[in-house]
């Protein structure tokens, strides 16, 4: 039986998991940002970059974190949604 008090609560749910699946998301993208960065940006000199071999190993190496936090976060996010939906 769907009373406006557990519709209430379940749309509250589903705010929430929206919101951390936005969260998710967006650390995923950071992590992976952060990686080809090789840390904080920083005032670098040019003799002082990195080269693109070690560029695409740190990427690459981050790859695998990012698709399980993206993944997760869009389950999130999904069923947030279908929940909203259905409250």
């Amino acid at each position: 039986m769907n009373t406006p008090r557990s519709s209430g609560v379940r749309r509250r749910l589903a705010v929430l998991l929206i919101a951390c699946g936005a969260a998710s998301l967006t650390w995923a993208v950071f992590t992976l940002c952060s990686a080809g960065l090789g840390g904080p940006p920083e005032a670098f000199e040019f003799a002082q970059r990195r080269s693109y071999d070690e560029v695409k190993r740190s990427v690459h190496a981050a790859f695998g974190g990012f698709a399980l936090r993206a993944l997760g976060g869009f389950l999130l996010l999904r069923l947030g949604l279908v929940l909203r939906r259905d409250a």
